[in-house]
């Protein structure tokens, strides 16, 4: 395996542990309300620091990739199915910042409907994590 495919596995396996992580921290420190600034906090913090970093870096380690491997129907599945992925991702990491910006403007009784509606959103793009997953297992096919 080249540097370039260790690097871009190692930027995905690392992406796909700050999702664990993003899970956890919605599932269960969004519940409860004297964490839920706290969690929103994180969460944010998580996106912008770390999250989009990586992205990035599966991004352009993977075009890197293209250049070495030979077209197939199947990598054009992968990589068609893997956009939609870190799109879902971006929206995402967008409705994080824009929470994170509405609940640091709210008062405490205006919060809790946009907040609700928009921890929703964040919670929906998670249906993409098997799609993701399974990206993750053809790229092991391919290689």
């Amino acid at each position: 395996m080249s540097t370039l495919a260790i690097m871009h596995v190692l930027s995905i396996a690392l992406w796909g542990g700050v999702i664990a992580c993003e899970v956890f921290i919605e599932t269960y420190m969004i519940r409860s309300a004297d964490q839920r600034k706290m969690a929103t906090d994180l969460h944010y913090r998580i996106d912008l620091f770390i999250e989009a970093p990586l992205i990035m870096a599966v991004l352009v380690t993977g075009a890197l990739l293209l250049d070495q491997t030979t077209w197939s129907t199947l990598l054009a599945i992968k990589i068609a199915a893997a956009l939609v992925v870190i799109g879902a991702n971006t929206v995402c990491i967008a409705t994080v910042v824009q929470r994170y910006l509405a609940l640091r403007g709210a008062a405490d009784e205006d919060e809790s409907s946009s907040f609700a509606l928009l921890t929703r959103r964040i919670q929906l793009t998670a249906i993409f994590i098997p799609m993701g997953l399974a990206v993750f297992a053809l790229g092991w096919v391919l290689y």
